[in-house]
């Protein structure tokens, strides 16, 4: 084995140590800080359950002794069956723990939806939300050395909404994110199946990340990179042609929709004005309810940090943020900033600062060896944004009335139905 050969391995030896470690720090941290109690949105909620009917009933629609039910986004498809409303990349991502936790439980299945177990989607949600970050070191990588790779997927994981939203319950930011993830280490590592397949899975998930995809697949050509784009681009149609066979499956409808609410949500990409798109989009960044800039403050010493060093960023870093501004710009012009009730911090916006963060890094690092000063002020930034975000994990994000409510209904439930297997009581409305 030649010198060279040898530094090659052991680089890539010291790689996967680093990569080992942080992800066993970020998965003890986030499994620590997962929430556990009864209080959850309607979103994860659905998640769970549906998660949990597929896992250990092998029937993605839920019992038919339950309602639909908005506290689950329950919704009555054309044959009689009640499936959640949430796109299956989502709403079936934690079925694989349900499973595994189903192996030797001899309890019977619970009578009533809200009893269902949580804490498998919620490990899940975690453990997802940790090799997303494993996956962005192994993407910055390609452009930076091992330390400020670490500490850039680091400050991604434990100083954005990863920790505290993404981390916290089955949203589909922590599988979006490990899919886009997988989207761009393919596309850089050269591995079109690698990059097909997350291109696939993060449509599944979140389908309008299709745009995302397609402004990536335009950056791959552009750059004549042609393999890697039409890998992306096919990934992206499986996704959709497999989200329209479910949706036909599921609710008799060819449109890739699964059920949601696609009138009532996705009406602003009509009706917004060109004003309000800019002001949900301004307040996506900088506002005071859910802006990134004020939640993770590092980003904007980042963006500071990418004025001053635009032109040492690879053209694919700068392509990739890119695409997730023009993702940000559809999703806010269609359903606007907040994303919602009940979280802390911001949502909507993971994405996208995933997808600019090789920039971001990339920048930083450049700025800081050419400006003694960026260094010092991007570590203070780095710090208040992992206490903010650390704060927000552990406190979460659900007020101290909604969660008395639910820990009220929860007790309420178990009287009621704790002792009753399923199928014993049927809780849908009498006609």
């Amino acid at each position: 084995m030649t010198a060279t050969a040898r530094r090659a391995r052991d680089d890539r030896r010291r790689d996967v140590l680093a990569a080992a470690a942080l992800l066993l720090v970020l998965a003890v941290l986030y499994l620590a800080t997962a929430s556990r109690g009864p209080a959850q949105v309607n979103d994860t909620r659905a998640a769970t359950v549906a998660s949990w009917s597929l896992g250990t009933r092998g029937d993605p629609a839920l019992p038919s002794a339950w309602p639909p039910s908005h506290n689950y986004w329950g919704t009555t498809a054309p044959d009689g069956r009640v499936f959640v409303n949430r796109f299956p990349g989502v709403a079936y991502w934690a079925a694989p723990a349900y499973a595994l936790a189903s192996l030797g439980d001899q309890r019977p299945a619970p009578a009533h939806p809200f009893l269902v177990d949580r804490r498998p989607a919620g490990r899940m949600a975690a453990i997802t939300a940790a090799l997303a970050a494993v996956g962005l070191f192994a993407v910055l990588r390609t452009v930076t050395g091992r330390r400020p790779a670490l500490l850039g997927a680091g400050l991604f994981g434990l100083g954005t909404s990863l920790w505290s939203v993404a981390a916290d319950a089955l949203w589909p930011h922590a599988p979006a994110c490990l899919a886009l993830a997988g989207v761009l280490l393919g596309w850089r590592r050269q591995r079109p199946v690698v990059a097909a397949a997350a291109a696939g899975v993060a449509v599944l998930v979140r389908p309008h990340l299709v745009v995302a995809i397609g402004v990536l697949a335009l950056v791959a050509w552009r750059d004549r990179e042609r393999r890697a784009s039409a890998a992306m681009t096919a990934g992206a149609g499986l996704g959709l042609a497999l989200l329209s066979a479910y949706s036909w499956w599921a609710f008799g409808t060819l449109l890739p929709v699964a059920g949601y609410d696609t009138a009532g949500h996705l009406g602003g990409l009509v009706d917004h004005s060109p004003w309000q798109t800019l002001r949900a989009f301004a307040l996506a960044l900088v506002g005071t309810e859910r802006g990134v800039l004020r939640y993770s403050p590092v980003v904007a010493g980042a963006l500071v940090a990418l004025l001053l060093a635009r032109r040492r960023v690879p053209g694919w870093a700068l392509g990739s943020a890119l695409a997730g501004l023009v993702y940000l710009f559809v999703q806010v012009r269609a359903v606007g900033h907040r994303g919602g009730a009940h979280f802390f911090a911001y949502r909507v916006t993971l994405e996208p600062l995933l997808l600019a963060t090789p920039a971001l890094v990339a920048a930083s690092v450049a700025a800081v060896r050419e400006h003694r000063w960026v260094g010092p002020v991007l570590g203070l930034l780095g710090l208040a944004s992992v206490g903010i975000h650390g704060f927000g994990a552990v406190v979460g994000g659900i007020d101290a009335t909604t969660t008395s409510r639910w820990e009220h209904i929860d007790r309420s439930v178990r009287e009621a139905f704790g002792d009753r297997e399923l199928g014993e009581v049927d809780l849908r409305p009498r006609p």
